[in-house]
């Protein structure tokens, strides 16, 4: 099984790059998000809000390595569609974002 994960981490790293680099990359994005928020609004986002884009920052951290991997693509518009149905649920729930 350990056999069978570590070809797994293999394959990925090969087509997307090193496991660290990809945090670091999501980690600059997460601050670059959060430096825009701040300069509009003052404070620094919500947890909450910066949580939803968690995915959308792994898949954008792997298509800076691999621009054209249509996997990454796909599951990119597929997160940003999850995304956007929390938002519309929060609304009909009248829950405050």
């Amino acid at each position: 099984m350990a056999e069978k994960v570590d070809d797994t981490l293999k394959e990925r790293g090969d087509v997307y790059g090193d496991y660290k680099g990809g945090l670091e990359y999501r980690k600059g994005l997460e601050t670059l998000m959060n430096n825009r928020y701040f300069q509009v609004h003052g404070i620094n986002m919500p947890d909450k809000d910066m949580f939803l884009f968690n995915d959308i920052f792994a898949k954008l951290s792997r298509l800076a390595v691999t621009p054209r991997h249509q996997d990454s693509m796909h599951d990119l518009a597929g997160y940003a569609l999850l995304v956007e149905e929390v938002i519309k649920n929060e609304k009909a729930d009248n829950i405050t974002p």
